[in-house]
Formats: structure tokens, C-alpha cells, sequence
């Protein structure tokens, strides 16, 4: 769920509020299954982090 919400900040250029939700969806990634279904969401929370990481954070 974080990590959809995160992506949803991020497409609204809501960096900061992004990188929040993808610090919760980080948190609780040692509850994923070691399969492939966990491997896509872990990605995708690295892969938002990486985004929001080489954007602009102050919302401008």
C-alpha cells in the first residue's frame, strides 16, 4: 500500500510526501515472500526511492 501511495505523491510532484511513504513501504520489506511477487515490490520501492531521489524535493 505504501508503496502505491508513494508513487501517487510522486506523480502529483509531492516529492517529500513520496519519499515518506516509500521510508514506510521500506520498513516493512522484511515481511515480503522471497518470491517473485516480493522481489517486483521490492523494486519498486528501490526504484522509488532512486526517483525521488534524483528529483527536485522541495515541490518546485
Amino acid at each position: 500500500m505504501y508503496l502505491n501511495v508513494g508513487k501517487c505523491h510522486e506523480d502529483l510532484n509531492d516529492f517529500d510526501n513520496a519519499r515518506k511513504n516509500y521510508e514506510l513501504a521500506h520498513s516493512y520489506i522484511h515481511f515480503l515472500p522471497d518470491d517473485g511477487y516480493g522481489k517486483m515490490i521490492k523494486d519498486g520501492i528501490l526504484n522509488g526511492f532512486a526517483r525521488v531521489k534524483s528529483s527536485n524535493t522541495n515541490g518546485d
